[in-house]
């Protein structure tokens, strides 16, 4: 994923920082590694073990590492969309399951998908991700306080064809 942060939240609660833009246009924003956002630079960086958790602390991103923000960007190829569960029953679902240290929001294709998980929460699920045909761009926002730093994403499908043709890349 392209990994950008740490932004200063100061004394901001999590909802003050997910509702403050640190990156002046988060919902439109389209990120490539090298990019200058906020003050902050892009980097493309790997998520390790076996939930794809990226650690913030351990990233060398520069910036505070406690009352801080920090966001992930990356793109989801859907071979169909996934957006109308109602109309085609047996359609396949894809669900993301976090694991986190800390609030995050979820913005998916300039829309804000989760508006804020509890900030207690280590790991949360969004079942169903409403993704249209092609590439559908993630914005992970991460709120962090006092502890450690990470957040990981793992994507499962209850259709097995379906989850073989889906791709996560840096770009679209």
């Amino acid at each position: 994923a392209l990994v950008c942060g740490g932004f200063d939240a100061g004394n901001l609660a999590a909802e003050q920082a997910a509702d403050k833009d640190f990156l002046s246009g988060e919902l439109t924003i389209n990120p490539s590694a090298g990019l200058h956002s906020g003050g902050c630079v892009w980097k493309q960086e790997k998520a390790s073990g076996e939930n794809s958790v990226f650690n913030f602390k351990k990233m060398n991103i520069g910036g505070p590492q406690f009352n801080a923000v920090g966001y992930l960007s990356f793109w989801v190829y859907s071979s169909r969309s996934l957006v109308n569960l109602l109309v085609e029953p047996d359609m396949p679902g894809l669900d993301m399951h976090l694991t986190a240290n800390g609030a995050v929001r979820i913005i998916l294709n300039g829309k804000i998908l989760v508006p804020l998980t509890p900030a207690q929460t280590s790991d949360s699920a969004v079942k169903n991700l409403p993704l249209e045909k092609g590439w559908n761009h993630f914005l992970v926002k991460s709120m962090q306080a006092n502890r450690d730093w990470t957040a990981g994403r793992q994507f499962k499908s209850n259709g097995s064809d379906y989850m073989q043709k889906v791709r996560v890349s840096l770009n679209n």
